[in-house]
């Protein structure tokens, strides 16, 4: 029951929301009740945010997407030197398989993205309140998703890959779900005052 406690606190729904979810949660209602009702106070939440203040909420958004987009910029203009320095310093270092040295140097990649993904949350939490993450996650992944089911369908595709495509199949998922706990992480760190939800 405490995730999805601290999950409405850190959020920033009203502490008489949360109150009234505790007490039915002790008068017997499940643990799947609970978490359906702290989804919806969430949305809710954003619904409310939304309605009352859009120009705060889209403005915390935006900011968020062009810092997020100026890093992809950014490090797709240096990520192949990158990429390849590291590699030589794996291989120096430690002999790994191809598929392994992949891994290990798109591993390094989350590594040194997540502090920035980390800065790219607290800057959306910082312009308005740290629940607008929600909907600019939902934002970039629906950005994300399409370039990620491109490369899914090619390692599914492509014969040629061999041990490659099960290494491209595995970092897809942990790049998209350490951007989204990184983001999380970024905004939830913020001090959220409490509100009317």
């Amino acid at each position: 029951m405490r995730a999805p406690l601290w999950i409405l606190e850190r959020f920033g729904i009203d502490e008489a929301v949360i109150g009234d979810l505790v007490e039915q949660l002790a008068r017997g209602r499940s643990q799947a009740w609970f978490w359906r009702q702290a989804v919806s106070a969430l949305l809710l939440a954003i619904y409310y945010d939304l309605r009352t203040s859009p120009f705060l909420l889209l403005r915390s958004m935006v900011i968020g997407v062009l810092v997020w987009r100026t890093w992809i910029l950014l490090w797709s203009m240096t990520a192949l030197s990158f990429n390849m320095w590291v590699g030589r310093m794996i291989l120096d270092a430690v002999g790994l398989s191809r598929p392994m040295l992949i891994l290990a140097v798109s591993l390094i990649n989350v590594v040194v993205s997540a502090p920035v993904w980390f800065a790219v949350g607290w800057l959306v939490a910082r312009g308005y309140r740290n629940r607008v993450v929600l909907p600019f996650l939902a934002v970039t992944w629906v950005f994300m998703l399409p370039h990620n089911a491109r490369q899914i369908e090619h390692a599914l595709t492509d014969q040629t890959l061999g041990a490659l495509k099960a290494v491209l199949l595995v970092t897809i998922p942990i790049n998209m779900a350490a951007f989204t706990f990184s983001v999380l992480a970024g905004a939830v760190c913020k001090k959220e005052r409490h509100e009317i939800a």
